[in-house]
């Protein structure tokens, strides 16, 4: 076969197994987005993070979400354009990244 043969077990399966953990999973059929505001209307007041001093809500961080996807959709990104994120993990990043994947 080639290079990768799926087809075959390979070594860290076991562990896997060991661990309980499924080789294959079931992932949700909507976005990294709608996953992040469905538990935003679902908890608003739940801490979403803490970076440093800072204590952010799911309802403060969807809103800070949506006004950098807004930002984003006024410089003229669309859907299907190809976008670079070179910053430290800061709540900025993770903020930019989930709008991103909202536009």
């Amino acid at each position: 076969m080639g290079l990768f043969d799926f087809g075959k077990k390979y070594s860290w399966y076991g562990e896997y197994e060991r661990l309980g953990i499924p080789k294959k999973m079931k992932y949700p059929k909507h976005t990294m987005y709608e996953e992040v505001r469905d538990v935003a209307l679902k908890y608003p007041s739940n801490i979403a993070y803490t970076y440093f001093n800072t204590v952010v809500t799911y309802r403060k961080f969807i809103e800070n979400i949506d006004v950098c996807a807004k930002s984003l959709l006024e410089y003229g990104i669309s859907k299907g354009d190809i976008i670079s994120v070179c910053m430290p993990n800061t709540p900025e990043a993770v903020t930019l990244v989930y709008a991103i994947n909202k536009v």
